[in-house]
């Protein structure tokens, strides 16, 4: 006889092994259907037992129940339920709160961003409105254009700017950096130079027509330039650390490590420089340096990720919506004192402060307007919130010694002039007012 094929083939079950695979899950089944069905039978007599007192009670209420008393007016009852009203006071048809879809938090922030930026547009238009011949106004109207992507229309403003008074560097500035972001060189180079014609010893614009230089390929011409700016500008360090990559790409590596170690002792933090100095040292055959500077390239490119990650996602890009606005605000601020104006001033900066709190600038300029318009508590005030913010800023205390001196308050003002000297003792300013608050008869 042929052999059956595998699907065919007799199990090695025990006898009566398939009846007990059916016996025993029926037998839970038939319990748990039990089971369920007592649970229902006692959820019903359970509200029984609710519904007896209840009706009891309405019937004592209404006065409708044998032998009771209707309640008096004033008493304090629930109102009654018109007919088919859920019991939890929704209109008819409501679907219950848990029905509701839950809130999506990247909407909110959404939500939340795009009224920062019709803030920001509000602030700048209505300052356009008040001044409409002030060209600061106007600019700063292409500021937050341009902050909001709108690059196209913040050109034409700065164009217009610099159409009603063509000696406005700051404006041709405005104008390279855009076109440096849009990867147009030739134009940033032309922009940069119009702009030196007015003020030849603006840095940001030799250091912005070098950048242009460089990505044109034309490092001669673009030297000269970088190193104009970190003459005229030698606390930035990024303009020492452009003039470094130039010249290594000239081959001048040891005028290019020259340039990265001062770019580092201005900004010790930033890993590109580290970076940039270890491949120097490198190509100098200066090992041990090289190595050094990558272990410390390493460490700050690692604390870097973790801080490029946390700006990922709706909260920064809240975060950085509140900063811009806040700038808008501080701006405007500007404007304002300008035309005297302290009392829009100073609502601008307290809304400058509120959304970017971290920020000390605002609150530094909002006390000096109070100190400008005799408010001199009030400048006190927030110095010391200043002081809060930032314990060990020499110059937090120096400011809040001076509000201390024009109030007359001088031994606080000595506290204040030997603090900051502790922290800054090099610092001229904080020298000279604490010798001249020392000679203030006690």
């Amino acid at each position: 006889m042929a052999a059956k094929s595998p699907s065919y083939r007799r199990s090695k079950r025990p006898p009566g092994a398939g009846v007990r695979r059916w016996l025993v899950p029926g037998m839970v089944v038939c319990a748990g259907v039990t089971w369920l069905a007592v649970r229902a039978v006692m959820r019903s007599v359970d509200a029984a037992r609710r519904e007896k007192p209840a009706e009891e009670t309405a019937e004592r209420h209404t006065g409708d129940g044998p032998g009771t008393d209707q309640a008096p007016a004033d008493s304090l009852q629930p109102p009654k339920r018109p007919s088919g009203q859920p019991p939890d006071g929704r209109a008819a048809g409501t679907p219950p709160a848990a029905e509701l879809p839950p809130s999506d938090p990247v909407a909110d922030v959404k939500a939340k961003v795009q009224a920062l930026h019709q803030e920001s547009l509000a602030v700048a238009n209505r300052l356009r409105q008040d001044y409409p011949d002030n060209l600061d106004a106007l600019g700063l109207v292409g500021k937050v254009l341009c902050r909001h992507g709108d690059t196209a229309r913040a050109i034409e403003c700065w164009e217009q700017c610099l159409r009603r008074d063509p000696t406005r560097d700051d404006f041709c500035d405005a104008l390279a950096t855009v076109a440096l972001q849009k990867a147009e060189f030739e134009k940033a180079a032309e922009w940069c130079r119009r702009g030196l014609e007015k003020n030849a010893e603006a840095p940001h614009l030799h250091g912005r027509l070098g950048e242009a230089l460089c990505d044109l390929g034309r490092l001669e011409e673009a030297v000269p330039e970088l190193e104009r700016e970190t003459r005229i500008s030698p606390a930035y360090a990024e303009g020492h650390f452009l003039l470094g990559q130039a010249y290594s790409q000239l081959q001048e590596q040891q005028k290019a490590k020259s340039c990265y170690e001062t770019a580092i002792k201005l900004q010790p933090t930033d890993r590109r420089y580290h970076y940039e100095l270890a491949r120097a040292c490198a190509k100098l055959g200066l090992d041990e340096e090289a190595r050094r500077h990558t272990d410390d390239f390493l460490k700050l490119d690692q604390a870097d990720w973790r801080y490029m990650t946390s700006r990922r996602g709706p909260a920064y890009e809240l975060l950085y919506a509140q900063q811009t606005a806040a700038d808008t605000c501080g701006d405007a601020a500007a404007v304002n004192r300008g035309q005297r104006n302290f009392a829009k001033a100073e609502e601008l900066l307290a809304r400058a402060a509120a959304l970017d709190p971290k920020k000390a600038d605002y609150r530094t300029r909002l006390a000096f307007l109070f100190l400008e318009t005799g408010r001199e508590a009030k400048a006190a005030e927030v110095c010391k919130q200043l002081i809060e913010l930032e314990p060990n800023s020499a110059m937090h205390h120096f400011n809040l010694g001076v509000v201390y001196a024009r109030m007359r308050q001088f031994d606080a003002a000595r506290g204040m002039a030997r603090r900051a000297l502790e922290l800054e003792p090099d610092n001229p300013r904080c020298k000279r007012f604490y010798e001249q608050i020392q000679k203030v008869p006690r």
